[in-house]
């Protein structure tokens, strides 16, 4: 009994110890910001590279398409991706351009020049939504596919099965919402060659990862670029792609040929390169 009051005396000040350190340890965190997605966006993604590369801790809400206004609209936003950062007054960032400024006041690398912030806005706006188009064209064609990549990563067994089993509807409005179809996916790709054989020479002829599409220096130009490319280049890092999509799973063998002709191109070498050596990997998101 004596011998168990001594040890009780002797745990007990380190009891006291570990818990005011674990409790100090709780305030001292900084509160992180939340990213609404969906996990597959491409405009989602480019928000979610930039948050990583400036070391800002978030946590990510994903939806699917159309849910996502459950979580947008009572935050004061409309489309992913939207940041909600807790600070006082509570700042809330409704696209993927202003999450990006946001994250160059951290990390001012992002934008090195002038030149980053024009190639920024001309990938986001030129690029962006014709690969968008493309891909969900594609991807609707084989709906094993299409319905994994867009329930599997989402957060909640409620919405994951209600998304499987609401899917022919969703579908069908995305492809009217998104105009998408044969002759839309045509012109949107026609657009995207004349993109990438513009990029292609500003890489230049040198080795890969040796200049970048704003100058000398990783930006946010190559981050913008690469988010938008990335479902069609597939690269492995990509959580949320990747997992589900393959060049085999393209039924359309004219767009398999274009995908995978990309792949091999200098571009598509420039973003597996950035995808292997300039997206920090998810550390349970900071």
């Amino acid at each position: 009994m004596l011998r168990g009051v001594r040890l009780a005396k002797t745990l007990v000040p380190v009891v006291r110890r570990s818990g005011s350190c674990y409790l100090s340890s709780i305030a001292s965190r900084e509160p992180k910001a939340t990213l609404v997605t969906i996990p597959a966006s491409n405009y989602a993604e480019k928000a979610r590279w930039a948050l990583r590369v400036a070391k800002i801790p978030f946590v990510e809400e994903k939806w699917a398409p159309l849910f996502a206004y459950l979580s947008t609209k009572p935050k004061g936003g409309r489309s992913v991706p939207l940041l909600v950062v807790p600070s006082s007054p509570k700042v809330v960032l409704t696209d993927s351009a202003d999450i990006m400024a946001f994250c160059a006041d951290k990390h001012q690398e992002l934008y090195p020049n002038e030149k980053a912030k024009d190639q920024e806005k001309f990938f986001d706006t030129k690029l962006g939504p014709h690969a968008r188009r493309c891909v969900y064209y594609t991807m609707f064609q084989d709906e094993k596919v299409s319905q994994r990549i867009m329930a599997d990563p989402i957060d909640g067994l409620v919405q994951r099965s209600t998304i499987r089993l609401l899917f022919p509807a969703l579908r069908l409005v995305l492809v009217r919402a998104l105009k998408i179809n044969e002759k839309s996916a045509e012109r949107s790709w026609s657009r995207i060659e004349g993109i990438l054989r513009e990029a292609e020479k500003e890489l230049g002829d040198g080795p890969v990862g040796t200049r970048f599409l704003a100058g000398d220096s990783f930006s946010a130009a190559d981050i913008s670029f690469c988010s938008h490319l990335a479902p069609i280049v597939l690269p492995p890092q990509h959580e949320f792609v990747t997992p589900y999509m393959s060049m085999d799973s393209i039924v359309d063998p004219i767009f398999r040929e274009r995908y995978e002709s990309v792949r091999r191109s200098k571009v598509g070498e420039f973003v597996l390169w950035c995808y292997k050596n300039k997206r920090p990997m998810p550390k349970d998101s900071m």
